[in-house]
């Protein structure tokens, strides 16, 4: 019955698209802009010729090295191309619509969407395009805590204490409003991040709560992980404390990893 209602409660979790990253997503597609680990949408153009390709062996080599990179790189984007416009097309059709997912478990048991493409697991560019139906207040300190952390998380604080976490948010307090005003002029912020369009997801929604105030609520996903999952177990099962240390089973001030 735990197993059940683990599933069924993910399955009954709503979602709905989030409008505002697809349309600055949307619009770095259509330009043909590589943004945040996105491909671009159309072949890349191979150099031209040299005019004495004929009989410059040198400057033929080089055209022929160059020419080749972009080719290379032209077939190896050419599924993700594919997978970005299957996504922004799925993003599209259920704008106005809620979104739910059925699950299934693997053999293990952990726990996965069945649906392809648009799914809370997708990469970083997927996971920004979905935020949950129904949000919540963040009407207290502990809820606000946590929410800064993930920000600074998706930028790539993961190692950081929390309380470096949340005190880099409220130095960046400035920086986060100009990003959310116009992501476009202030790409170098955010596209640098660990997780960029998650990281751009979470400045809207910082935004709307400075904004906001009391009266704001959170439809952003706050994703937590295990630290190596399996050796937590075993070092639970075990009583092993050197293992429990490397792996975040004993408070520590700075996160470990094995």
């Amino acid at each position: 019955p735990r197993v059940y209602s683990a599933v069924n409660t993910l399955q009954g979790s709503q979602f709905r698209v989030n409008l505002e990253v697809r349309d600055v997503m949307r619009q770095f597609w259509e330009a043909n802009l590589d943004a945040g680990g996105l491909p671009l949408k159309e072949d890349q153009e191979p150099p031209p010729r040299p005019e004495d390709i004929d009989t410059n062996e040198g400057a033929r080599r080089i055209w022929r090295r160059a020419a080749a990179a972009i080719h290379d790189r032209n077939a190896q984007t050419r599924a993700e191309r594919l997978a970005v416009a299957k996504v922004l097309h799925l993003a599209d059709k259920f704008a106005d619509e809620s979104i739910y997912y059925v699950a299934q478990l693997d053999w293990r048991g952990r726990i996965y969407p069945t649906a392809y493409h648009l799914h809370p697991q997708g990469p970083d560019w997927v996971k920004a395009l979905l935020v949950f139906a129904e949000g919540d207040p963040l009407s207290t300190p502990d809820a606000v805590r946590w929410f800064k952390i993930a920000g600074a998380n998706f930028k790539g604080m993961g190692k950081s204490t929390f309380a470096e976490r949340v005190a880099w948010v409220d130095e960046s307090h400035d920086a986060i409003l100009h990003v959310a005003e116009d992501p476009f002029a202030n790409r170098g912020w955010w596209e640098d991040a660990d997780d960029p369009w998650c990281l751009l997801a979470w400045v809207f929604e910082y935004r709307k709560w400075h904004i906001e105030g009391d009266a704001f609520h959170s439809r952003l996903p706050i994703p937590q992980d295990a630290t190596q999952s399996g050796v937590q177990i075993m070092s639970l099962l075990l009583r092993d404390e050197v293992g429990a240390r490397a792996t975040n089973c004993i408070p520590s001030e700075r996160p470990q990893d094995l």
